[in-house]
């Protein structure tokens, strides 16, 4: 997956509010704004900025 629409996701999360934070080599720590954490793969970023738009 090219890198721009993991930087454009990351961008779009932390603009809704949304803190990521990496875990380990390809893991992102998640908190949504409500105190929520989660863990979930790089690759999943898309998605997730998809939902929260």
């Amino acid at each position: 997956m090219p890198t721009e629409y993991i930087t454009a996701a990351w961008q779009q999360l932390t603009t809704a509010g949304w803190k990521l934070k990496r875990a380990d080599h390809d893991l992102i720590e998640v908190t949504n704004p409500g105190g929520y954490t989660s863990t979930m793969r790089v690759s999943r970023l898309p998605s997730l900025a998809r939902y929260v738009h």
